[in-house]
């Protein structure tokens, strides 16, 4: 991948490795996000926390 990759940029392959696992890690965030929030409205919308507050 820093092969390809540094065929266009002049970059240190310390700097694409931290480029690159930046990014990934920006990915994954993204997808747990993408997943919880959705779930996290459906849950609310059903009205389960009111039962789970004390009374």
């Amino acid at each position: 991948m820093y092969r390809l990759h540094s065929r266009w940029f002049r970059i240190s392959n310390e700097t694409f490795d931290a480029v690159h696992y930046g990014g990934m890690a920006i990915y994954e965030i993204g997808i747990l996000l993408f997943n919880l929030v959705p779930r996290l409205a459906l849950w609310l919308a059903r009205g389960n926390w009111l039962r789970r507050l004390p009374p």
